[in-house]
């Protein structure tokens, strides 16, 4: 026994030098999936703690990881070798790591490392860390096999080619009650990217894109928004994504572009009880989507809830896609008391104007799921249900119905 934990058998320690005892106890959670229904188990367990008082700016590190002489960067956890070789060796215990101060720099992981979920970043004294990072493209990338509790990550990124990712590439990791938020201009900005096999809790992504000509200046008419993109083979419960995208309102911009997304190609995956609101304006727009869970194959939904609203007026050749779709192209998935509002409303008489609760669900199960969707304007047509082929229906309610509608 060492500090009044067991030591086992692990080779490695905790600060400084590797050689400290385990000092505290951390806490973590598991997801347990069973039908569409995921229950949350909470962990605790013995650690070894750093610490890290970040100072702004992505400095040279000074700092030696203890309490009383904490790093000053928290790149500097993911280029320590004691940490990585504790949490990837067997017997060892956990790995947790407090953090405070002003974090406003990217965090990229040591590519190649997994740290196996054996390293957690909390907040240190607080119940929440705030990382801004007003000129970042990432805020954290390549950080595999980890978890993370209590973070809110924010972006502000105006300049015209922004585009910025909130986590990326950070498979095989947990979130635990975090949030991100960005604020950006024209380009493609995603809350979390490309990070499978995660299991998030309770997280929320708050995502806001302007593509204005009056502001930005020529060619800046694209702006396309994704909550959770690419996050195949993971579990979500209790997540939201509110996201609103406007493109060009002026009239200058000829064929702009706004998408809106929740959750994006996030195959083989676990929705619990998870909401999306999305809403797209985009005067003089060629191409607008709004859409909750898109593409999200070989999926389980339970209690999820979707708000889709896009609005636009004819850009000066005629608009192309003018769409407000809830639940789409999510095929061979099952559907729990799912409910799916989609608006869809254009101005022009020569636009084309598509609202769907739940299109191209292919080979699915819909049980007791309500799809309601109004289209005004133009050339119209909207389905609670439409194009579900080869799926059934139990309980479900629709409106519109009937027609060309699935029910």
């Amino acid at each position: 026994m060492a500090g009044g934990y067991p030591t086992c058998c692990c080779p490695y320690g905790g600060p400084p030098d590797c050689g400290g005892c385990p000092d505290g106890t951390v806490e973590w959670f598991t997801h347990e999936v069973d039908g569409g229904e995921i229950t949350r188990i909470d962990h605790e367990g013995p650690c070894y703690t750093y610490y890290v008082d970040s100072t702004s700016g992505d400095v040279t590190e000074t700092g030696d990881g203890t309490e009383d002489d904490p790093w000053v960067n928290l790149n500097t956890v993911f280029s320590n070798d004691c940490i990585y070789n504790t949490c990837i060796t067997e017997n060892c215990h956990k790995v947790k790591v407090l953090v405070k101060g002003t974090v406003d720099y990217a965090i990229t992981g040591n590519y190649g490392r997994n740290y196996q979920r054996n390293l957690i970043i909390e907040p240190w004294d607080a119940e929440r860390l705030t990382v801004g990072m007003p000129s970042a493209n990432t805020g954290f990338r390549d950080c595999v096999g980890c978890i993370w509790k209590n973070i809110d990550l924010e972006i502000e990124k105006l300049s015209v080619l922004s585009g910025p990712s909130g986590f990326q590439d950070c498979d095989v990791s947990t979130f635990d009650s975090c949030t991100i938020t960005v604020l950006a201009g024209r380009g493609i900005v995603v809350g979390w990217s490309i990070s499978d096999h995660c299991a998030f809790d309770s997280c929320t992504v708050h995502l806001v894109g302007t593509a204005s000509q009056t502001v930005f200046g020529s060619n800046t008419g694209l702006t396309r928004l994704y909550a959770f993109l690419g996050s195949d083979h993971s579990t979500f419960k209790s997540c939201g994504a509110t996201l609103l995208a406007t493109g060009a309102t002026d009239g200058s911009r000829t064929n702009p572009t706004a998408w809106a997304y929740g959750f994006d190609d996030c195959g083989v995956s676990t929705f619990d009880s998870c909401t999306v609101d999305a809403t797209v304006t985009a005067d003089r727009a060629e191409n607008v989507i709004a859409a909750g869970f898109n593409n999200c194959a070989s999926s389980s939904f339970d209690s999820c809830t979707v708000d889709a609203t896009g609005n636009s007026s004819a850009g000066t050749d005629g608009a192309i896609q003018h769409t407000a779709k809830c639940f789409s192209g999510n095929s061979s998935s099952a559907f729990n008391a799912c409910v799916g509002t989609a608006t869809a409303t254009v101005i022009d008489a020569d636009d084309f104007v598509y609202s769907y609760g739940f299109l191209s669900n292919t080979s699915s199960t819909f049980d007791t799921c309500n799809g309601t969707a109004t289209a005004t304007g133009g050339t119209s047509f909207a389905c609670g249900f439409d194009a579900n082929t080869a799926s059934s229906f139990i309980n479900c309610t629709a409106n519109p119905s009937g027609g060309a509608c699935d029910i």
